[in-house]
């Protein structure tokens, strides 16, 4: 989501307030930063057969232009920001098809038709959007005021889907809880608690875009989504794979270690009974030995 100016009535431009600049060049290094850790290993651990996770380094550097505009000044500066802003935004729906890839098996047929059309459909926003936006920065034309409102809704709705239904999958088709399978693999974790941080960050920032809350940050400076976005795209570098057959691997490795460790504790390993033990063995011994010295 690119900063906008106070006021319809203000000229869009690069922040001129030190505390503004800073903290605007601090957020776009972060998010820069962590998608290129992000590339790097995802690049290092994809599988070259595998399409989604082509596509997961596709949508990395995607994101990563807009990222870089605070390093330009006007005229350049304006459309920069407005050529990268559309590169996020093919990430962003990207992101969106992604989100449908690795939850497909808990479609149905209706469900993935209505996902896909639905993200199709919502593509004409955001060419409303690009347009609007480079109105914005280099014509101060103030339609972009009114469109980016609705950018958390055709942004958003589809990768939530697609958590949730991973959600209630966990939870009804699966015999181990959260808990169970988090313990069983700490990296399937660390993508639950992305998804949720994801979550928070997301509504945090939707309701700074729709004046529901103002956050104590300069006017223009937007860092919320910035942390949103890398949540999200972390989700799909941690664990590449579709959500089912990563599931079916977790739940499997976690009922395997709970049969061996039923089997442990309630069957152990008896000693072996035909093995003569105490007196016996050193009766046996006794006599073998005196066998072998008579004549």
């Amino acid at each position: 989501m690119a900063p906008i100016a106070s006021s319809s009535n203000a000229s869009p431009s690069r922040p001129q307030d030190t505390n503004s600049l800073v903290l605007e060049g601090w957020g776009q290094g972060f998010m820069v930063g962590s998608l290129a850790v992000m590339t790097v290993i995802t690049a290092a651990n994809m599988k070259s057969k595998k399409v989604i996770h082509k596509l997961i380094i596709i949508e990395l550097l995607l994101a990563a232009f807009h990222g870089t505009f605070i390093f330009l000044h006007e005229p350049a500066y304006g459309w920069y920001l407005s050529a990268s802003a559309v590169s996020l935004n093919v990430s962003a729906a990207l992101h969106n098809l992604i989100a449908w890839m690795k939850a497909r098996s808990f479609f149905n047929i209706w469900g993935s038709r209505f996902y896909l059309a639905t993200l199709l459909l919502a593509q004409i926003y955001w060419i409303l959007e690009g347009y609007a936006n480079f109105a914005f920065f280099n014509y101060n034309k103030p339609l972009f005021i009114t469109t980016r409102y609705f950018e958390p809704l055709f942004r958003d709705p589809w990768w939530i889907i697609a958590t949730c239904l991973l959600f209630y999958n966990i939870k009804h088709a699966y015999r181990c809880t959260f808990c169970d399978l988090i313990r069983t693999s700490p990296r399937f974790g660390i993508m639950i608690f992305l998804l949720v941080i994801s979550l928070l960050l997301t509504i945090v920032d939707s309701f700074d875009v729709l004046g529901a809350v103002h956050l104590a940050i300069p006017t223009g400076v937007e860092p919320i989504w910035k942390f949103a976005l890398v949540s999200k795209y972390l989700c799909d570098t941690v664990i590449l794979d579709d959500f089912k057959s990563t599931l079916d691997r977790v739940s499997a490795a976690f009922f395997s270690n709970l049969l061996q460790s039923e089997s442990t504790q309630f069957h152990p390993r008896e000693p072996n009974r035909d093995a003569p033990t105490g007196p016996d063995c050193i009766h046996v011994t006794h006599e073998i030995r005196t066998l072998s010295e008579s004549p």
